[in-house]
């Protein structure tokens, strides 16, 4: 449910309407631009068609040479066939099992495996051509050992391929060992292939992503306008499918009621790498009456053609340029801003000026230690004890509703730019509702200043029209790399941190980036670099007219841990150093430089911004901050959850309580102190800010009342189905953890599974 705007907020959120009024009287008043998509419907009618297989190839029984079998229903390939005995066994280090394919074989664009496999292990499928072309399906890793399985490889680019020679199947598992029974050669209408205009989706083309849909030649596609104002925009661009010999024009007709009124052929594709390409076109001229609008790919081959088609849409701009920025810096420490005043010696300037103008939260706490949960939560505001998103693996579920669908909704373009490839649409399903996404395709992050000239480049499109960007930074991520100039500002020009008279870094605090390293200074000195290179490259967002005169609000996902604890350089375990996170807000009518002592929670920051932009009706979870600045009201108890949920916490007044869920040992790639199944924690945050000193046993009365609010919370929770585990074998994803620092097999359970109330360890006797 929407926020409740208590007096404070209401004053302010009307001072902020009546500086962005929708529709102003008289002729200085302001006027907000609009943003109407197209809802794009097929010209005519299509066969329904449905996949069939082209070709069946079984083990031949005792010989392990293959035979064609004949042509099999779609039902009958996903089932799985054959005995053990006929199976070929595959066993071995990166073994490869070939499959040559003759050119009688009909065209195919996906490849069926059947088989078991004795182990967990990765698998891919590639077809291969004469000259050495390669299409690759993504590799996926197989768990169910033993089970029969049914394992499907999409090969879209095969299109593009003049012949296929055969098919390999490889694996780059340490130790491969399965039992591989057929092999179905499936030819998917390739329409399917592309999304259907009912269904558009975030396309990616190159390192960006839009809200397109799949065009072909043998389809156009019509949309209506109620009257011809504005202008019509769209971006356009070759698809996967689309082949240099198709040679097509994308032809746009607009018709008005007296006839076509304008024709315009654009061509597709091009001599380099596919890419969007935007197109506008005056609706002036066309009377006021309803326009057709028309798409058709047009081609000189004989089979169908395929382009994709992005933001249809009418733009009106307006005379103002409503701009809403959320910013989210990637493992960002509340102390770690110069406005907090916490004693550590750190430049940032920009943030400084931020806080000046607005307001700064100086307690707020983030609701998961980790990237992907709490970014889920703050575009739900949901916890991630609902969400069911606990890990940097499991997505976010289509079904969920996100703060960009609600911006959206109200007439925003909404556009996300992330420095981190775990974010991905793909890869978090963080993309919905946003008409455009950017991240890092070829690498596991990107630098800032990449992910902020993307947003300014974007800007400029939109010219006159209400915005919403989400921008997120992984500079303060690990590793902590900010380039020598930066690094050295917190570090004495005089010392080496490599210098072998120092003793060695215990291997338990060394970084496995540096394992030379022999002073850690020099590690905290280059995650302050970071910090303040980050704060220079948002000077630069915010120096944009539009930005510096909107709602711009910034807060982290989590923070850092950089020793205490025995956790070093990594954000592991749920304490203040993990949990805390800076909190700023700007806005039109602000009350600057206002400091919040109230405690927060970084989860009610979307509900916030609907608030400022005058979308208090707009259905969202949670509170409005600003009811922190002049409330008295004391606050309630704030949850967090750790990755994989092996542990989760509560503040509650001054006191902070860590329940551990579930056993965890030291490991060498992530060490860390052994904590044991339900154990407790206790700390007072007044005379122990860092939690360092236990009381759980000094004050067993305190330990005892502050779990009760915690396994009460545990017990009630509520969780949605928006959590999406099909990522869980992606092994690009997992590869990609793995390199940013993270484990991979930190996966969570259900929630419902997360605590038995019925459990009779010490630990829970103890407080029975």
């Amino acid at each position: 449910m929407p926020g409740t705007c208590r007096e404070p907020v209401a004053r302010l959120t009307a001072l902020l309407a009546a500086l962005c009024a929708a529709c102003g009287e008289g002729p200085g008043a302001a006027r907000t631009g609009t943003y109407e998509r197209l809802v794009l419907r097929p010209a005519a009618s299509r066969p329904e068609s449905s996949p069939r297989i082209v070709l069946a190839l079984e083990v031949g029984a005792g010989t392990g040479g293959w035979k064609v079998d004949a042509l099999r229903s779609e039902r009958e390939a996903m089932e799985f066939r054959g005995a053990e005995q006929d199976a070929l066994r595959v066993t071995g280090r990166n073994p490869v099992v070939e499959i040559p394919i003759g050119p009688e074989v009909p065209p195919f664009n996906q490849v069926i495996l059947h088989l078991s496999v004795a182990g967990p292990q990765t698998l891919d499928v590639e077809a291969f051509g004469p000259g050495g072309e390669i299409v690759r399906g993504a590799a996926q890793r197989l768990r169910r050992r033993g089970e029969p399985l049914a394992v499907v490889f999409e090969l879209v680019g095969m299109r593009r391929m003049p012949r296929i020679d055969g098919i390999r199947i490889t694996s780059p598992s340490k130790w491969a060992d399965f039992s591989l029974v057929s092999v179905d050669l499936v030819q998917r209408p390739w329409a399917e292939c592309v999304p259907a205009p009912d269904r558009p989706a975030l396309v990616e083309v190159g390192r960006e992503g839009r809200v397109g849909v799949g065009l072909a030649s043998d389809s156009p596609l019509e949309a209506r306008l109620r009257t011809a104002r504005g202008r019509l925009v769209f971006s356009y661009s070759e698809s996967t499918l689309f082949r240099p010999e198709d040679r097509a024009t994308l032809k746009l007709t607009l018709s008005a009621a007296g006839g076509t009124a304008f024709e315009r052929e654009l061509p597709i594709g091009g001599d380099g790498p596919p890419h969007w390409s935007e197109a506008a076109v005056s609706l002036a001229g066309l009377g006021d009456g309803e326009v057709l609008v028309r798409f058709e790919l047009l081609t000189e081959s004989a089979d169908p053609a395929f382009c994709l088609l992005g933001e249809p849409a009418v733009a009106r701009p307006g005379t103002e340029d409503r701009t809403v920025v959320l910013v989210t810096s990637d493992t960002h420490r509340a102390d770690h801003v110069g406005v907090a005043g916490s004693g550590v010696d750190i430049e940032t300037p920009f943030l400084d000026e931020l806080a000046r103008r607005g307001v700064y939260f100086a307690d707020c706490v983030s609701a998961a230690n980790v990237t992907k949960p709490s970014h889920v939560s703050l575009m739900t505001g949901v916890h991630p004890l609902d969400t069911g998103v606990a890990d940097n693996i499991t997505g976010l579920g289509a079904e969920a509703p996100t703060l960009a669908e609600a911006f959206r909704a109200a007439g925003y373009v909404t556009l996300a730019a992330v420095s981190a490839s775990n974010l991905r649409d793909r890869n978090s399903g963080l993309g919905q509702g946003f008409d455009r996404m950017t991240a890092p395709q070829d690498r596991p992050q990107r630098d800032s200043s990449a992910t902020v000239a993307d947003v300014v480049r974007w800007l400029d499109d939109f010219d006159g029209l209400p915005v919403f960007v989400w921008l997120h930074s992984f500079d303060a991520h690990k590793p902590y790399d900010p380039g020598q100039e930066y690094a050295r500002l917190y570090y004495p020009s005089d010392k080496d941190p490599y210098d072998p008279s120092l003793p060695e870094v215990p291997w338990q605090a060394r970084p496995d980036w540096d394992p030379d390293v022999r002073d850690l200074d020099w590690v905290v000195a280059r995650y302050k670099g970071e910090v303040t290179y980050l704060d220079e490259r948002l000077a630069q967002l915010y120096a944009v007219p539009r930005v510096r005169a909107g709602i711009f609000g910034l807060t982290a996902d989590h923070g850092e841990s950089l020793g205490a604890h025995g956790v070093f350089f990594d954000h592991r375990e749920l304490y203040p150093d993990t949990i805390r996170v800076p909190l700023i807000l700007a806005f039109p009518g602000a009350p600057a430089g206002t400091r919040v002592e109230r405690p927060v929670h970084n989860i009610d920051l979307g509900r916030t911004l609907l608030d400022l932009a005058g979308l208090e009706d707009a259905p969202f979870p949670g509170e409005n901050l600003l009811d922190a600045i002049d409330s008295t009201e004391p606050l309630g108890p704030r949850f967090a959850v750790s990755s994989g949920a092996y542990s989760c916490s509560v503040v509650l007044g001054e006191w902070f309580l860590v329940l551990h869920l579930r056993e965890r040992r030291e490991r060498p790639n992530h060490p860390g102190p052994f904590t044991e199944r339900h154990a407790v924690q206790l700390f007072h945050l007044a005379g122990d800010p860092g939690c360092e000193h236990d009381l759980v046993h000094e004050r067993p009365a305190e330990a005892r009342r502050l779990r009760g609010v915690l396994v009460d919370w545990l017990l009630a929770a509520n969780p949605t189905t928006w959590s999406d585990d099909s990522r869980a074998d992606d092994e690009q994803l997992l590869a990609d953890l793995a390199q940013l620092g993270y484990a991979t097999d930190d996966r969570a359970r259900s929630s419902r599974e997360w605590f038995d109330p019925q459990c009779t360890c010490e630990w829970c006797t103890r407080f029975q």
